[in-house]
């Protein structure tokens, strides 16, 4: 929550008093000057000012609150307050009145980026029984945006969709046991017009929806449409609309690298289709290249340069696969240009690579803005640090911090070109400039002499793990660290992740391939393989829904993993102090109260070990946290 700023340009000049008091952190004088202008004329700013001095001074959130809605009682179009309230309202776990405030402000400022990244961020984290009409207008205008990071909204989305009134009805389907169940019910609506949901079509594709039943329907959804497109059957009463609902559907399929299997009737009807659209290349009909789009590449296409320069584009629904087969091309032009500092000569990094050359990770679209946490990063901003990613694959960590950083010069280093080329094209099309790209091994590092001790800030989160040897990567990232140097660090932790541990043993004992169909099918006989328990928490994790994302998870070719006793030896030998953990506030607070008298300041692995224990699911993802060289 924002409250480090003015009062807003208005405010500031009315209640400048005040306002210096607030820069000076005198917060009680502050509320005492507002409160004494207040008494004598009301005033929207004056109150907004006062929300946010309270809101500064140890987080009051009870007068803060009634300050904003006395400026929110004065002009209900008022959207800076109601986006703070917004705010008040999502820490202080009042979900539903934190949405309410969001999607105001949005419908009174559609323009403001900012409010539509705070109400996707509240909206994500709930699921919905029934959604009112008007917050489903003010969402569109936020799934329409391509400058908000919605990479978590995929549940909250499917629990609206799945109970509207148009596609409901169709998503109820999914129950049915296999494709020909699926299609016979399929064919008793008189049409498909209710899958033509603007909800539903702006959505899809936007971000992965991790639940097996959605994407048990998906897969007959497009068996379906690619069954009506080969056989030239109309759906729908407006022809056009198969165009819709094929892009759409194109845009998710493609989001998950095709992570879903194809029947061997599929794969027929498939080549049937290849056919037709390389004879009437470069101006094929567009819902033929999008249904083929569903299951497969369209940049492989033998003409798909050319079809792609023949495709509308822009605001129209060819823009989808147009940018598909253009951004591809455009990637393979930057992969001619990297540079690669020293050679790659380690037999584990050379097989880890080779997994990031044919399997990029993560995909991704938008990254947030913010810095991970304020209170540790925060003495970096405005300092021309110098800043390490060690290990960035796709970008998406290196932009967020170009982001916060505006100043800083990034630079990012990966072993996939695949993956660089990827992070530049993103650098590019976001205008981000002070980020260098390199290919190199983190062992490589070592040899530069003139970076050593020249990083004031190293991130590498998932990186060390994944190496031969993780303290020796470690050791060689210390040494480019500044004395006074922060980094942030991300190893896997085991007991986090005894369900992947399952799968690994299976698939290890199986001799289950690594290839993008061994994956699919994996996936579709897991139950053949794993117990219910462990299939569930398997579902649960977002990266089960993308082939690049499963591949990393269950099929990696290099893979350690971690207690925090262990965490503790390896900073207390390469001389680093644990400064905090980079998790939610929730879980935060629920350990500090817990432990308030044993670990106060929250930096005992010792407490934090024997804490995971009895909470095993605190670092499914990884160990994420802070250190910095012992002075």
């Amino acid at each position: 929550m924002d409250v480090s700023s003015d009062f807003g340009e208005i405010a500031s000049l009315k209640y400048s008093k005040a306002l210096d008091f607030f820069k000076a952190g005198e917060y009680t004088q502050a509320v005492a000057v507002l409160k004494e202008d207040l008494a004598q004329e009301p005033d929207k700013h004056g109150f907004y000012a006062l929300g946010k001095v309270f809101l500064a001074a140890e987080n009051d959130y009870v007068p803060a609150t009634k300050a904003l809605l006395e400026a929110v009682k004065i002009d209900k179009f008022y959207h800076e307050a109601l986006s703070l309230l917004g705010d008040v309202y999502f820490v202080c776990g009042q979900g539903i009145a934190a949405i309410e405030c969001h999607a105001q402000a949005v419908a009174i400022d559609p323009a403001n980026e900012d409010y539509k990244q705070k109400l996707i961020n509240v909206v994500s984290i709930l699921t919905y029984k029934k959604t009112n009409p008007n917050l489903k207008g003010v969402l569109i205008e936020c799934l329409e945006s391509d400058q908000v990071d919605m990479v978590f909204m995929g549940s909250a989305w499917l629990s609206m969709i799945r109970r509207d009134a148009s596609i409901g009805p169709y998503f109820k389907l999914s129950k049915q046991k296999d494709y020909s169940s699926y299609k016979k019910n399929m064919e008793r609506f008189p049409n498909c017009d209710g899958l033509i949901n603007p909800f539903f079509l702006t959505g899809l594709g936007k971000f992965i929806v991790p639940n097996l039943t959605f994407e048990r329907w998906i897969k007959c959804l497009r068996h379906y449409l690619l069954e009506s497109v080969v056989g030239q059957r109309n759906l729908f009463s407006d022809e056009s609309d198969i165009e819709l609902i094929t892009c759409a559907l194109s845009r998710y399929c493609f989001l998950t690298d095709y992570v879903m299997s194809c029947s061997p009737e599929e794969a027929e009807l498939l080549d049937a289709l290849s056919k037709k659209i390389n004879e009437e290349a470069p101006n094929p009909a567009l819902s033929d290249l999008a249904c083929y789009g569903c299951y497969r590449l369209i940049y492989a296409l033998p003409k798909a340069k050319e079809i792609a320069a023949g495709l509308k584009g822009g605001n129209h629904v060819s823009q989808i696969p147009k940018s598909q087969i253009e951004e591809y091309f455009a990637q393979q032009e930057i992969l001619k240009e990297i540079e690669t500092l020293g050679k790659i000569e380690d037999k584990t990094s050379q097989a880890v690579q080779a997994q990031y050359e044919t399997f990029p990770y993560p995909r991704w679209n938008v990254t947030s803005k913010e810095l991970f946490d304020l209170q540790i990063e925060g003495y970096l901003k405005d300092s021309k640090a110098e800043i390490l990613i060690a290990g960035c694959g796709t970008g998406k960590e290196a932009i967020q911090m170009a982001y916060a950083f505006p100043d800083a010069q990034i630079t990012a280093v990966d072993l996939s070109k695949t993956s660089l080329a990827y992070a530049i094209f993103k650098a590019r099309q976001l205008g981000i400039e002070n980020i260098r790209f390199y290919q190199a091994d983190i062992l490589a590092l070592a040899d530069l002499e003139d970076w050593a001790g020249r990083f004031d800030y190293i991130a590498s989160a998932g990186v060390l793990h994944h190496m031969k040897d993780p303290k020796a990567g470690w050791q060689v990232l210390c040494g480019l660290l500044k004395d006074d140097g922060l980094m942030r660090i991300g190893l896997y932790s085991h007991c986090a992740r005894w369900a992947i541990n399952e799968a690994h043993n299976v698939i290890r004992e199986k001799n289950i391939g690594s290839d993008g169909s061994s994956i699919s099918v994996f996936k579709d006989n897991i139950t053949s393989y794993l117990k219910h328990k462990t299939i569930k928490k398997l579902e649960g994790i977002i990266d089960y829904y993308n082939l690049s994302e499963c591949r990393d998870l269950l099929f990696h070719v290099q893979e350690h993993q971690f207690d925090l006793l262990q965490v503790k030896e390896h900073l207390n030998t390469l001389g680093l102090e644990f400064l905090k953990f980079y998790l939610d506030k929730k879980t935060l607070v629920k350990y500090q109260n817990q432990n308030a008298k044993i670990d106060p300041e929250g930096t005992n692995l010792e407490v934090w070990d024997a804490w995971e224990k009895k909470n095993p699911e605190t670092f499914i993802s990884m160990y994420q946290f802070w250190c910095k060289k012992i002075s």
